[in-house]
């Protein structure tokens, strides 16, 4: 026999704020507008969600792009709690949009 089951809602995710701006030598992130909402990258992506209630849970895996990859020593990057993290390289300056999309496993 074929069973027919529901489908799996597809992946999702919120972004807090959606431009970041990244001073010389500053040690934290600086999001706008004012308060910064994810000091340090904690928390750049919320209301994580690969699973509805009929399945056993996902792990959301975030595929990171971005248009600059010169600009950084280690490119950015979200893990599955929603942290994104980046190294500028030293002396850089410029601008790059960052691509996130997620998946589960």
């Amino acid at each position: 026999g074929v069973e027919v089951g529901r489908a799996q809602a597809a992946p999702a995710f919120t972004l807090p704020v959606t431009l970041i701006e990244v001073y010389e030598n500053l040690a934290d992130l600086d999001p706008r507008p004012d308060p910064p909402v994810f000091p340090n990258g904690r928390g750049f992506a919320t209301n994580i969600n690969v699973s509805d209630s009929n399945t056993a849970q996902n792990n959301p895996i975030f595929d990171v792009r971005n248009t600059n990859t010169q600009l950084f020593a280690v490119q950015p990057d979200v893990d599955a709690q929603g942290t994104l993290t980046f190294t500028l390289r030293k002396d850089e300056c410029g601008q790059a949009t960052v691509t996130v999309q997620i998946r589960d496993n």
